[in-house]
């Protein structure tokens, strides 16, 4: 699983409340429960009888019979462009069967410039060496003793609410978007690939819960038009004409219908929001891993004596 925050499991009680740990839950115990109640699900051949396999094709489905892991990859703040790097680069040594994709905030939330500086960086390693080292020098000089104190007995600078403000030029960021999936696509050379466009608060209006009420008033007015606009209208059909292989889903308003609060920030879940959206997901995986049954084998007639 690749992503951000979301995706990795920010504000959540422990690591079986994040996504990834309930998501390899379920599929394990749907594992078990193939085992232990192969009845429950669709034979591996269908009856002949027509009725028969009406009741049977009614049945969940079957998925591999074999053990699941999913490995939560997700790192707060990655965009795309680092998700594409971290396939290239790590992820597909492991030779995955499946990538699931949780992201799309931050690619919509970064800055042109910053976005211009990594298009540089690529091109400029050398730069991007020198700049890097410079910076961990600088780190070091912030950890010793004297400067951390100096640091300490100096009053905190207030915090930057970056959450509240949007650029509105967002869609050359989901151009580029779109760029970093196709890339992703190329490299995973035909794996089952679920894209998910990530849920933000303000996709619950309008139900939302008291707590979350209050989340919501403190984001500003130009954010929440913006937010609307670009997760809230995005077209899953838009990015599939690059994907074919893939499975994309847009649940930027995916809580509208569920009660308890879902969000402890625009885009951080609470331990029942991560478990929605882990049950959501594993569904799709489902429908993509199921097992179709096979035909009835044919009857033999009876010859005359």
């Amino acid at each position: 699983m690749l992503g951000g925050s979301t995706a990795f499991g920010n504000y959540a009680p422990n690591n079986e409340t994040t996504i990834g740990e309930l998501l390899e839950q379920k599929l394990q115990t749907r594992v078990a429960e193939q085992r232990q109640f192969p009845q429950k699900f669709q034979p591996p051949v269908l009856p002949f009888f027509i009725e028969q396999v009406e009741a049977a094709l009614n049945l969940p489905p079957r998925i591999p019979d074999r053990t699941y892991r999913v490995i939560n990859s997700a790192v707060p703040g990655y965009t795309s462009k680092e998700e594409l790097s971290l396939v290239s680069h790590e992820i597909l040594r492991f030779q995955p069967d499946y990538l699931i994709i949780l992201d799309g905030y931050a690619d919509l939330l970064q800055p042109q410039v910053l976005s211009s500086q990594l298009d540089f960086w690529l091109q400029h390693p050398g730069i991007h060496f020198r700049q890097t080292l410079m910076k961990r020098m600088a780190q070091a000089w912030e950890q010793l003793a004297l400067v951390r104190l100096v640091k300490k007995l100096s009053p905190p600078a207030p915090l930057p609410l970056t959450a509240q403000k949007l650029d509105p030029n967002w869609l050359d960021r989901w151009q580029q978007y779109r760029f970093h999936l196709k890339q992703i696509a190329k490299l995973s050379q035909g794996k089952p690939l679920l894209i998910i466009i990530q849920p933000e608060i303000t996709g619950n209006a309008p139900r939302t819960a008291p707590e979350e009420q209050k989340i919501l008033n403190n984001l500003d007015q130009s954010y929440r038009q913006v937010i609307s606009q670009s997760l809230g209208s995005l077209n899953p059909d838009n990015l599939k004409a690059d994907l074919p292989q893939a499975t994309i889903r847009n649940y930027y308003n995916i809580f509208q219908k569920f009660s308890p609060p879902a969000f402890v920030d625009p885009i951080h879940l609470t331990a029942e929001g991560n478990q929605y959206l882990a049950d959501r997901i594993f569904a799709e995986v489902v429908n993509t891993l199921r097992l179709s049954p096979g035909a009835p084998p044919p009857q033999l007639e009876e010859l005359p004596d």
